[in-house]
């Protein structure tokens, strides 16, 4: 069984370059794929990250990246996370908290940052199972 690829084709969401094979959630947890992941992991973890553009902070780009932020430090003025993170503050009145809502753009500098998120909660899990 593949997952989360269906025979038809995805939805195109009018909002966003991505598609989707549900276009909504309880869609998914009423399909197959669902019930298939169910029987097969013990746990379901979610997070609610409606509110997450308005709490990113965004120097965090270059430490989600470089895994340091002693090198963002050190490189403040002569990178190319500098550069962006300025390009970040000066589309939301030169504010560090935050970042814009909406586009491709800001679900891009997003996700960079939930991949970092999920690494390290991965090696947390692994860890404390270990």
């Amino acid at each position: 069984m593949q997952l989360f690829h269906s025979k038809k084709s995805h939805i195109k969401s009018s909002v966003s370059y991505f598609t989707y094979p549900y276009i909504k959630i309880y869609k998914f947890y009423q399909s197959n794929q669902y019930i298939y992941l169910e029987k097969k992991f013990s746990f379901l973890w979610h997070a609610d990250i409606s509110n997450c553009f308005s709490n990113i902070y965004t120097h965090s780009i270059s430490w989600a990246i470089t895994d340091s932020k002693s090198y963002s430090k050190n490189n403040k003025n002569d990178s190319f996370f500098a550069d962006f993170d300025q390009l970040m503050q000066k589309m939301n009145n030169n504010e560090t908290f935050g970042i814009l809502v909406g586009g491709e753009f800001s679900r891009i500098f997003a996700e960079i940052i939930f991949q970092k998120m999920d690494k390290e909660l991965i090696i947390q899990i692994e860890k404390n199972m270990g």
